[in-house]
């Protein structure tokens, strides 16, 4: 007999980070992880000459190196530059000068220290670091500095949680939320903090919302399933597990989550069938 639901795949939504003109990325933890922090970085600039110009171009077009040596060029001439100090740090981030770029973004708050972003930027470098204690603190910073901040919330959501601080977490997954009402990512991560609380019924809400605005994760579907079967409506979380395999075809752990709701009505014809789909697509 199935025992019980399985989740494939599923991580915490990552890291925002930021580089001074606006360039953002993002990435995907299961019920007992979460969609992982996002990592967008903000590029900064006060001056619209040539060079600057250039470091900004080199860095949109992931030229990393031409952008380093840009900005250092920059602060060659002008060492107090604030914004120069910033760009450098996402320059030496995105090559994986850690230490480099940490020194270079608290370079850029020593000369500017009311500047949220750099306090962003710095808890990204930081947490890559796993240096988890300071990268919170850091988007405090930048919180204080920035309540409107959706992604540093949701940034200092994600390392609260794994710290297991999980009240914090919810908190600053539910104001990130407020704040930018249609990132996925962020229902997500709030969705798998409330199932792992047993609150499904709010958790059915949150992965519905992922659904809706993001029709091609399966995660969605997987945790709506999960959550519907938990609150015991195994018709509609076997209709999701449906939909979903129409959706994803290959993904193994939909057939598996089905046979086992099959199983538990007491189909066990059509719950074999299921499971044998999962055998053969590698379960």
């Amino acid at each position: 007999m199935l025992r019980k639901l399985v989740a494939m795949f599923l991580k915490q939504s990552h890291m925002r980070s930021i580089f001074t003109v606006g360039l953002s990325l993002t990435v995907l933890i299961s019920m007992s992880a979460i969609a992982q922090a996002e990592v967008q970085t903000k590029v900064q600039t006060k001056d619209n000459s040539p060079l600057v110009r250039q470091g900004i171009a080199a860095h949109n077009n992931s030229h990393y190196a031409e952008a380093e040596a840009i900005w250092r060029q920059i602060l060659s001439a002008e060492p107090t530059s604030d914004v120069a100090y910033n760009n450098l740090g996402n320059a030496l981030s995105k090559r994986g000068h850690l230490t480099e770029a940490e020194a270079a973004y608290r370079s850029a708050i020593r000369l500017a220290p009311n500047e949220a972003v750099r306090y962003y930027n710095l808890g990204n470098v930081l947490a890559e670091q796993g240096k988890m204690n300071e990268a919170i603190a850091a988007y405090q910073d930048a919180i204080r500095l920035d309540p409107s901040s959706a992604d540093a919330y949701y940034n200092l959501g994600y390392w609260l949680k794994a710290q297991d601080q999980i009240e914090a977490a919810e908190a600053a997954y539910r104001e990130s939320a407020r704040l930018d009402p249609y990132n996925a990512s962020t229902y997500y991560n709030l969705g798998a903090i409330l199932s792992e609380q047993a609150q499904f019924a709010e958790a059915e809400v949150m992965f519905r919302r992922v659904r809706l605005l993001d029709p091609d994760n399966p995660n969605g579907y997987q945790y709506l399933g999960m959550t519907l079967s938990n609150r015991g409506r195994l018709e509609e979380a076997e209709a999701v597990f449906r939909s979903a395999i129409q959706r994803f075809p290959s993904s193994a752990s939909f057939y598996y989550n089905l046979a086992f709701l099959l199983d538990k009505q007491g189909r066990s014809e059509e719950s074999a069938n299921a499971y044998q789909s999962a055998i053969r697509l590698g379960f």
